[in-house]
């Protein structure tokens, strides 16, 4: 079970990411780029990655979606650069 200062950390990453949400935007010229929707809740994002040698160098989201999934998106975007 989680403490109550673990769940308001949670609480705080979460909220920030969708006040926040980084790399919101498109990428100009990515190397690849993916869209999808979740047919259950309607959500719909395209990602876009640059990569150089096989490594992701720049990692972007847009979405039309919930802050949850928002939050998630930019959560991605920060951890995929340089893998």
């Amino acid at each position: 079970m989680s403490s109550p200062r673990t769940k308001s950390l949670y609480n705080d990453v979460i909220m920030d990411h969708i006040r926040n949400a980084r790399n919101f935007r498109e990428i100009e010229n990515a190397s690849r780029k993916a869209q999808g929707v979740n047919p259950l809740c309607g959500d719909s994002f395209t990602v876009y990655l640059r990569t150089e040698s096989d490594r992701i160098t720049e990692a972007s989201f847009q979405c039309e979606c919930c802050g949850i999934s928002m939050a998630s998106a930019s959560i991605m975007t920060e951890a995929v650069k340089g893998m």
